[in-house]
This record gives structure tokens, C-alpha cells and sequence, in this order.
């Protein structure tokens, strides 16, 4: 079992449970009306929130140097944090007078650091 090797500190980690980080998206060009601009926006943002997640949670899935780690089995997100990943919310929107937006998205799960830190991925089966 290889210990994790953190490349940086993040700062979005709000306790053990709740991680939080922000996204700006664009409406879809193409939507004249501005209800439908900012909804097109708010998916958008979500969207990229969720990414920015995952990129930020891989950050944790970086072995130690020379721990002879990779057993070559295929891995899967682990379902839990994807899960917790998918139930965000938004806890804080605000948009331009264009409807760009940005939002703040928040995910919250019982020892969501804990397994992030140890339990990122999962054998496939």
C-alpha cells in the first residue's frame, strides 16, 4: 500500500466533509433569450465546477516516488466521490448583465477528505 504523495495544499477544503471551489462560465451564444442565456450559463458553470473538482482531486492520486506503486489494474472514481461530486450545490450565483456567470459549488459528504486522500480510485472489476 503506497502513501500519497500531495503536490500542493488546497485551499477549497472547507473541514473533512464540505469542499468548495468556484467556476465562471459563458451563456450558449446561439440563446437570444436572456432567462434561457442564464440557465445555458448555470449548466455550463456546473459543469466546469465538477471538472475543476476532479482535476484538483487527482492531485491527491500521485504516488510517493519510488514506492513501486502501479500494479496495472484498471481503476475507477471511486462511485462514492463521484457521487458526492454529481450532488453539489450551488451555494452562491451571481450573474454579468451579458449572463455570464460565476457560481460557488459546494460538496459536502461524511469524510469526503478521507476518502479523496486514500480511497480516490478503486480496482476495477
Amino acid at each position: 500500500n503506497c502513501s500519497l504523495f500531495q503536490t500542493k495544499k488546497h485551499p477549497n477544503w472547507i473541514d473533512k466533509n464540505t469542499f468548495r471551489i468556484t467556476a465562471k462560465a459563458r451563456p450558449n451564444t446561439e440563446i437570444t433569450d436572456t432567462e434561457k442565456r442564464k440557465s445555458s450559463c448555470k449548466e455550463h458553470a456546473i459543469i466546469m465546477a465538477q471538472y475543476k473538482i476532479l482535476v484538483q482531486f487527482r492531485d491527491y492520486d500521485k504516488p510517493a516516488p519510488n514506492c513501486g506503486c502501479g500494479s496495472g489494474k484498471e481503476r475507477m472514481l471511486n462511485p462514492a466521490i463521484k457521487q458526492a461530486i454529481k450532488n453539489g450545490t450551488i451555494i452562491a450565483l451571481t450573474y454579468s448583465a451579458r449572463q455570464y456567470c460565476s457560481i460557488t459549488y459546494e460538496i459536502k459528504k461524511q469524510g469526503l477528505k478521507k476518502l479523496v486522500t486514500e480511497k480516490l480510485f478503486i480496482e476495477k472489476k
